[in-house]
Protein backbone atom coordinates (compact mmCIF):
# COMPACT_ATOMS: atom_id res chain seq x y z
CA UNK A 1 0.00 0.00 0.00
CA UNK A 2 1.18 3.40 -0.50
CA UNK A 3 1.11 5.53 2.21
CA UNK A 4 -0.42 9.72 2.08
CA UNK A 5 1.91 11.99 1.37
CA UNK A 6 1.54 13.78 4.51
CA UNK A 7 2.26 10.83 6.20
CA UNK A 8 5.76 10.09 3.94
CA UNK A 9 6.63 13.96 4.41
CA UNK A 10 5.60 13.73 8.63
CA UNK A 11 8.22 10.62 8.71
CA UNK A 12 10.84 11.29 6.55
CA UNK A 13 11.37 15.06 7.59
CA UNK A 14 13.54 14.55 10.48
CA UNK A 15 16.03 12.75 8.63
CA UNK A 16 16.24 15.79 5.91
CA UNK A 17 19.63 18.46 7.30
CA UNK A 18 20.53 21.37 6.13
CA UNK A 19 24.36 21.42 5.23
CA UNK A 20 25.85 24.66 4.86
CA UNK A 21 29.48 24.83 3.57
CA UNK A 22 31.92 27.83 3.81
CA UNK A 23 34.76 28.05 0.79
CA UNK A 24 37.13 30.25 -0.15
CA UNK A 25 36.32 32.00 -3.50
CA UNK A 26 39.94 32.74 -4.81
CA UNK A 27 43.32 31.12 -5.91
CA UNK A 28 44.33 30.24 -1.94
CA UNK A 29 43.64 30.57 1.46
CA UNK A 30 46.76 33.02 1.45
CA UNK A 31 45.14 35.06 -1.47
CA UNK A 32 44.40 38.57 0.20
CA UNK A 33 41.20 38.60 -2.50
CA UNK A 34 40.04 35.54 -1.51
CA UNK A 35 36.23 35.65 -0.13
CA UNK A 36 34.89 33.90 1.81
CA UNK A 37 31.38 31.98 0.66
CA UNK A 38 29.08 30.08 2.13
CA UNK A 39 26.85 27.96 0.27
CA UNK A 40 23.71 25.71 1.23
CA UNK A 41 21.99 22.82 0.26
CA UNK A 42 20.46 19.52 2.23
CA UNK A 43 21.17 15.93 2.57
CA UNK A 44 20.02 12.72 4.42
CA UNK A 45 20.52 10.76 7.49
CA UNK A 46 21.55 7.47 6.07
CA UNK A 47 23.43 5.99 9.44
CA UNK A 48 22.54 6.16 13.43
CA UNK A 49 26.54 6.97 13.37
CA UNK A 50 25.64 10.15 11.44
CA UNK A 51 26.82 9.56 7.71
CA UNK A 52 24.95 11.94 5.50
CA UNK A 53 24.13 11.48 1.54
CA UNK A 54 24.36 14.47 -0.28
CA UNK A 55 25.63 15.74 -3.82
CA UNK A 56 28.97 16.44 -4.83
CA UNK A 57 28.37 20.11 -5.80
CA UNK A 58 26.70 20.67 -2.07
CA UNK A 59 29.97 19.32 0.07
CA UNK A 60 31.99 18.16 -2.37
CA UNK A 61 35.90 19.78 -3.08
CA UNK A 62 37.63 22.24 -0.65
CA UNK A 63 36.03 23.72 1.85
CA UNK A 64 36.89 25.72 5.37
CA UNK A 65 33.56 24.28 7.37
CA UNK A 66 30.35 22.45 7.24
CA UNK A 67 27.43 22.94 9.70
CA UNK A 68 25.05 20.91 9.72
CA UNK A 69 21.61 21.46 10.58
CA UNK A 70 19.29 19.11 12.05
CA UNK A 71 15.48 19.19 12.59
CA UNK A 72 15.86 19.53 16.07
CA UNK A 73 17.66 22.60 16.06
CA UNK A 74 20.85 21.20 16.72
CA UNK A 75 23.63 22.80 14.40
CA UNK A 76 27.22 20.14 14.23
CA UNK A 77 30.20 20.40 12.16
CA UNK A 78 30.85 17.76 9.51
CA UNK A 79 33.19 16.65 7.74
CA UNK A 80 33.32 15.21 3.85
CA UNK A 81 34.15 11.41 4.14
CA UNK A 82 34.19 11.14 0.34
CA UNK A 83 33.21 12.99 -2.68
CA UNK A 84 32.72 12.08 -6.45
CA UNK A 85 32.14 14.80 -9.20
CA UNK A 86 31.64 12.44 -11.93
CA UNK A 87 28.23 10.88 -9.73
CA UNK A 88 27.70 14.02 -8.09
CA UNK A 89 27.53 12.41 -4.44
CA UNK A 90 29.17 13.15 -1.45
CA UNK A 91 28.82 11.39 2.32
CA UNK A 92 29.34 13.89 5.35
CA UNK A 93 30.33 12.71 8.74
CA UNK A 94 28.84 14.67 11.86
CA UNK A 95 28.78 13.11 15.63
CA UNK A 96 25.30 13.58 17.11
CA UNK A 97 23.32 10.83 18.52
CA UNK A 98 19.17 10.75 17.95
CA UNK A 99 19.54 10.67 14.45
CA UNK A 100 16.28 10.01 12.39
CA UNK A 101 18.03 7.66 9.55
CA UNK A 102 15.70 7.69 6.46
CA UNK A 103 15.99 3.94 4.36
CA UNK A 104 17.36 4.34 1.25
CA UNK A 105 14.73 3.02 -1.12
CA UNK A 106 15.32 1.06 -4.73
CA UNK A 107 15.40 3.80 -8.18
CA UNK A 108 14.69 -0.01 -9.98
CA UNK A 109 11.09 -0.07 -8.55
CA UNK A 110 10.27 3.39 -9.40
CA UNK A 111 7.13 3.50 -11.76
CA UNK A 112 6.80 6.93 -14.47
CA UNK A 113 3.62 8.16 -13.02
CA UNK A 114 4.09 7.37 -10.09
CA UNK A 115 3.40 9.56 -7.21
CA UNK A 116 6.67 11.90 -4.88
CA UNK A 117 8.20 14.04 -2.32
CA UNK A 118 10.65 16.23 -2.70
CA UNK A 119 12.33 17.64 0.77
CA UNK A 120 14.75 20.17 0.59
CA UNK A 121 16.02 23.95 2.19
CA UNK A 122 15.24 25.77 -0.98
CA UNK A 123 16.69 29.10 -1.32
CA UNK A 124 18.49 28.64 1.79
CA UNK A 125 17.87 27.66 5.45
CA UNK A 126 15.13 30.15 6.02
CA UNK A 127 12.81 27.38 4.29
CA UNK A 128 14.09 24.30 5.92
CA UNK A 129 12.72 21.10 5.12
CA UNK A 130 10.23 22.54 2.37
CA UNK A 131 7.61 19.75 0.95
CA UNK A 132 7.40 19.67 -2.79
CA UNK A 133 5.09 16.63 -4.90
CA UNK A 134 4.86 15.44 -8.37
CA UNK A 135 4.87 12.17 -10.08
CA UNK A 136 7.65 10.74 -11.88
CA UNK A 137 7.74 12.03 -15.23
CA UNK A 138 10.51 10.20 -16.95
CA UNK A 139 13.34 7.28 -16.12
CA UNK A 140 16.40 6.68 -17.04
CA UNK A 141 17.57 10.32 -18.64
CA UNK A 142 20.90 11.53 -19.62
CA UNK A 143 22.23 15.27 -18.82
CA UNK A 144 25.43 16.72 -19.96
CA UNK A 145 26.75 19.04 -17.08
CA UNK A 146 29.84 21.26 -16.97
CA UNK A 147 32.00 20.95 -13.89
CA UNK A 148 35.61 22.53 -13.00
CA UNK A 149 37.22 19.22 -14.64
CA UNK A 150 35.42 20.08 -18.15
CA UNK A 151 31.94 18.27 -19.30
CA UNK A 152 30.41 15.14 -17.79
CA UNK A 153 27.07 13.16 -18.32
CA UNK A 154 24.92 11.85 -15.69
CA UNK A 155 23.18 8.95 -17.00
CA UNK A 156 19.96 6.89 -14.98
CA UNK A 157 18.07 9.90 -13.71
CA UNK A 158 14.79 9.72 -12.21
CA UNK A 159 12.80 13.15 -13.84
CA UNK A 160 10.41 14.63 -11.71
CA UNK A 161 7.94 17.37 -12.02
CA UNK A 162 8.10 18.30 -7.89
CA UNK A 163 9.31 22.14 -7.63
CA UNK A 164 13.42 22.09 -6.90
CA UNK A 165 15.50 25.08 -6.09
CA UNK A 166 18.47 26.10 -5.62
CA UNK A 167 19.25 24.48 -2.16
CA UNK A 168 16.83 21.52 -2.23
CA UNK A 169 20.32 19.44 -3.57
CA UNK A 170 21.43 16.45 -1.89
CA UNK A 171 17.81 15.91 -0.61
CA UNK A 172 15.46 13.21 -1.18
CA UNK A 173 12.93 12.31 -3.61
Amino acid sequence: TTLPQWTVAKNASPGVVGISVLRIDGGSIFDKDAAEKWGVGSGVIVDADGYILTNHHVAGGKSKRIIVSLADGRNVDGTTLWSDPVLDLAVVKINADGLTVLPLGDANNVQVGEPVIAIGNPLGLQFQRTVTSGIVSALNRTIKIETENGSNYMEDLIQTDASINPGNSGGPL
